[in-house]
């Protein structure tokens, strides 16, 4: 072997090393975003969730709200706090889940909040499901 064949072979050695840690650290970092976006979404969806929750039962449930969310007193301020979550899940949503809220938001009833629920449900797992509302559907 002469010296080019040796420095070729050790150039493409050195170089395809430096693009295969380039490509792992890359895909790492993919990694993590994707889990922080997941965490992210999964944590909003909850909180969305029980304020939905609330707003299908205000007299039972809007106390039991308090106790994490002081600055929610009453109906007005909770439908607001709706309507800001609506906005700002323009953010992190899939679409199908934005056109869900805002329908459970202009007409809140069990319907909506479980359309709602089966959007985010998919958009988080992104599992298909045969479950509807009448499936779950249990007398309050």
């Amino acid at each position: 072997m002469d010296l080019g064949t040796i420095t070729t072979i050790l150039t493409s050695l050195g170089i395809g090393g430096l693009i295969g840690n380039f490509f792992q650290s890359f895909l790492q970092s993919k990694g993590k975003i994707n889990e922080r976006e997941f965490n992210f979404k999964e944590q909003r969806y909850k909180a969305l969730m029980i304020l939905m929750w609330t707003s299908l039962n205000p007299k039972s449930e809007l106390k039991h709200l308090r106790f994490y969310r002081e600055d929610i007193l009453d109906i007005k301020t909770l439908h607001r706090e709706l309507k800001l979550e609506l906005y700002n899940s323009l953010l992190y949503a899939e679409d199908n889940v934005i056109y869900s809220l805002r329908k459970f938001i202009e007409k809140i009833n069990h319907q909506n909040y479980s359309s709602v629920a089966l959007e985010m449900r998919k958009d988080l797992y992104g599992k298909k499901t045969k479950i509807n509302f009448e499936d779950i559907k249990i007398k309050l």
